[in-house]
């Protein structure tokens, strides 16, 4: 693989839903916003099967280049890594956002599809970011300290969706 052409990482629920030979069924769940960003549940179902697969996707609408035209892009996390990022983003707004460490310092979670939540301390403040695929730094997302209990309670609400849908 060229270095210069990375291949976008899928999610497992992606991979999913791009089988060939199959009925797939998407459903697109609005769960809410932090900031510009759309955050929402997907239901994959196989509909000759009736296998499932869910995953949170996350959605910004960027300005194109040159242009008014805006350009969507998309990060994803599986279902199974729900948890780790919830307890990820709990440690950065109850421990991170809390610490003044002597150095510049960085505080990441990447899911398997390249998604990435996390901060950096640099002039002696922490900044919060989400950055919807790690490969494409215009897909970076700068939020507010105070915006990870605003993610926080919309991945919460999430989570009750998934577990009243099993």
């Amino acid at each position: 693989m060229n270095s210069l052409h990375k291949e976008k990482q899928q999610s497992q629920a992606e991979v999913f839903s791009k089988k060939a030979g199959v009925l797939i069924s998407s459903q697109f769940i609005e769960i809410g916003y932090v900031k510009t960003i759309k955050v929402l549940l997907v239901i994959y179902m196989d509909m000759i099967n009736g296998r499932q697969e869910m995953a949170i996707r996350f959605e910004n609408h960027f300005p194109a280049d040159c242009s008014k035209t805006r350009v969507s892009k998309v990060g994803t996390i599986d279902e199974d890594e729900l948890d780790v990022l919830i307890k990820s983003i709990s440690i950065l707004k109850n421990q991170v956002f809390q610490s003044y460490p002597e150095h510049y310092t960085e505080v990441s979670f990447l899911s398997r599809a390249g998604l990435e939540v996390g901060s950096c301390f640099a002039d002696n403040s922490w900044d919060f970011f989400l950055k919807l695929d790690q490969n494409d730094d215009s897909t970076n997302v700068s939020l507010a300290v105070d915006d990870a209990q605003v993610l926080l309670d919309i991945l919460q609400k999430l989570k009750g969706h998934i577990i009243n849908l099993k």
